[in-house]
């Protein structure tokens, strides 16, 4: 994504930092998952502890990879706009890895106020990022006011949400870690809802931005981009619906599910036949093809898991969900899909 020449320079810098950090997170990650190998090469694995460290995939990996594709979208704001933009990018890049690293601490004691406090700084970094997102939409607030314009921006607004969701899933890891209930909800639904603004909110917005600009770029015919924009106007508002339907009854809950499934489907297709065999190297292009092919399967399961909800008849369980729609959701199509962005040549 293109850049003006003047902050061109320090923005490439930024980003090569970000990836740098993604690339010790994912080394911290690996020494955090490797007590649970064992158990996982022989089948045996319990969900409940794997469910932190999938979590912690988002912190660690999943953030500073989308967050580093994020600055390379092609906004322009007015100066002092820019000037606060560029404060707090810097800022991210000092604090994200060590915020990272001490709520993967904080996963690792009792719940209570040291874990919270420990946890604290990731809710920082994250609101941080919210705050991001929020000037990249003022900056761009002339061409929102009309549909045209709503429809030519959809790529970078979806980037833009995805920022602005991630307070939410610090809020919700703050609240794992002190040992709330909020809104009734009690373990492991507070720490998936965690999971939830981590995968869903952040980093299926940014995955579908990427691939809507992808597309532009490389002149995708009417077809996909009509796709695109069916995909995107849904996936934006979906990861807040999906969570005022599970709070609100089984009903809502199945059907707005449903809808973000149908939705990210479409990213899927797109992914998979539009962009995977066109991109290089080819590495990056198998590995948005995977990304594709994941998403597909993790949302399946979500409507199957919200059908359950709705008809009492439970098809899978949350710790199944948390093993196969969790393990899919976090590695496969966040991790996989925004490393494949990542490395293709245009990135």
């Amino acid at each position: 994504m293109g850049s003006p020449p003047d902050i061109a320079p320090p923005r490439q810098a930024l980003r090569v930092a970000l990836r740098r950090s993604a690339g010790a997170g994912l080394l911290l990650w690996l020494l955090l998952l490797a007590p649970l190998v064992p158990a996982i090469a022989a089948a045996t694995i319990d969900p409940l502890p794997l469910l932190p460290r999938l979590v912690l995939l988002g912190p660690l990996v999943v953030v500073p990879l989308g967050l580093a594709l994020a600055l390379g979208d092609a906004l322009t704001p007015a100066a002092e706009l820019d000037r606060a933009r560029a404060a707090i990018v810097a800022t991210l890049v000092r604090a994200q890895l060590p915020a990272a690293a001490l709520a993967a601490v904080a996963f690792h004691l009792p719940t209570g106020w040291l874990a919270a406090g420990l946890a604290a700084p990731w809710l920082l970094v994250a609101g941080l990022i919210s705050l991001l997102g929020l000037l990249r939409f003022h900056a761009r607030r002339h061409e929102l006011r009309a549909w045209a314009g709503v429809r030519a921006s959809l790529d970078r607004s979806a980037v833009d949400i995805g920022l602005v969701y991630l307070a939410v899933g610090g809020a919700w890891l703050l609240a794992a870690n002190l040992g709330m209930q909020p809104l009734g909800f009690h373990e492991p639904l507070v720490t998936l809802t965690a999971s939830h603004f981590h995968f869903a909110g952040f980093a299926a917005p940014v995955i579908t931005g990427l691939t809507g600009h992808a597309l532009a770029r490389r002149g995708a015919g009417p077809g996909a981009r009509r796709l695109f924009r069916a995909a995107a106007i849904l996936v934006i508002p979906g990861p807040i619906i999906v969570a005022i339907g599970i709070t609100a009854s089984p009903l809502v809950e199945v059907i707005s599910a449903c809808v973000l499934a149908a939705a990210l489907a479409g990213v899927a297709l797109l992914l998979v036949f539009a962009l995977a065999p066109a991109t290089r190297p080819r590495l990056a292009g198998a590995l948005l093809a995977i990304a594709g092919l994941s998403v597909l399967v993790t949302m399946a399961l979500a409507c199957l898991y919200a059908w359950g909800e709705y008809s009492g008849l439970a098809h899978i369980e949350i710790p199944q969900m948390i093993e196969l729609h969790g393990t899919s959701n976090a590695l496969g199509f966040a991790a996989l899909g925004l490393l494949g962005f990542s490395l293709a040549d245009d990135a």
